[in-house]
């Protein structure tokens, strides 16, 4: 077995990544703009294109292309790794999803400090990313940089394993064209339908200085819009996202196993 067979499951998260990361830029700084400032979408999009045309909507994207990059690679990599080393432990069902959970759980580990400031520059563009660590610092040091991160964790734990483990349970059911693109956008959407409240209490720890608690930031989005608020554009993005993903994922695996014969 070559290396890059032995590690196709990271090389394929990675690339496939990197796409979906160019192409899904626009949707997620719509996203961060509306849990923030609870603006309906199309005024948001308006608001973002009248500050920047459509630079404004690839703000923090420097950040964000190597961050989904080594993000997917890790996540989808690692689970794999992980649940392979389980299986001789566990039943494979179980296995899968404690693999899903340690690798997101790594994943967001190291890198929250990046999804941080790649929201900061999403939400206060004019800033640099530098300004931000000096802004997050007022509140704890450096620790501040972690800022969120319970909310990260838990969005990314339970998120990752519902996605991935709902991909492997779609995809075992499905024998039609178009498989991988259907099997990822309905698990993309279900996926972040469940864990969207988090998201949003991330977004408002990443960007204040004050210490908040979910309930104070869900209390204080105006009336019960705070689950809508942004929510369908985040389910068709995430939606979007998991169909392009996983149908670029599927080829680059077969694209190794290929070369690998």
């Amino acid at each position: 077995m070559t290396f890059i067979s032995n590690y196709k499951h990271y090389i394929a998260g990675g690339l496939a990544g990197s796409s979906a990361a160019i192409i899904g830029m626009p949707f997620n700084t719509i996203i961060h703009v509306q849990q923030k400032t609870s603006l309906p979408t199309n005024k948001a999009i308006i608001n973002l294109w009248q500050s920047g045309n459509y630079q404004r909507f690839y703000r923090g994207g420097q950040i964000a292309l190597p961050l989904v990059t080594v993000s997917r690679a890790m996540q989808f990599g690692g689970s794999e790794k992980i649940s392979e080393k389980l299986e001789s432990m566990m039943p494979k069902p179980y296995a899968n999803v404690v693999g899903s959970m340690g690798a997101a759980a790594t994943k967001q580990l190291i890198l929250h400090p990046f999804d941080n400031m790649k929201i900061n520059l999403q939400i206060y563009p004019k800033d640099s990313a530098l300004v931000h660590v000096k802004r997050l610092s007022t509140i704890n040091g450096l620790k501040s940089l972690y800022t969120g991160f319970n909310n990260s964790l838990s969005k990314t734990v339970i998120g990752f394993t519902i996605y991935s483990n709902l991909l492997r349970y779609i995809d075992s059911k499905l024998d039609i064209p178009y498989k991988n693109a259907i099997t990822g956008l309905m698990a993309g959407g279900i996926a972040q339908t469940i864990v969207y409240p988090i998201d949003m209490a991330r977004t408002h720890k990443f960007t204040t200085t004050k210490e908040l608690s979910n309930v104070s930031i869900w209390k204080g989005i105006k009336s019960r819009l705070w689950i809508f608020r942004g929510l369908p554009i985040s389910v068709l993005a995430r939606a979007i996202d998991g169909a392009i993903f996983y149908t670029l994922y599927k080829k680059y695996e077969q694209l190794i196993d290929n070369h690998s014969v």
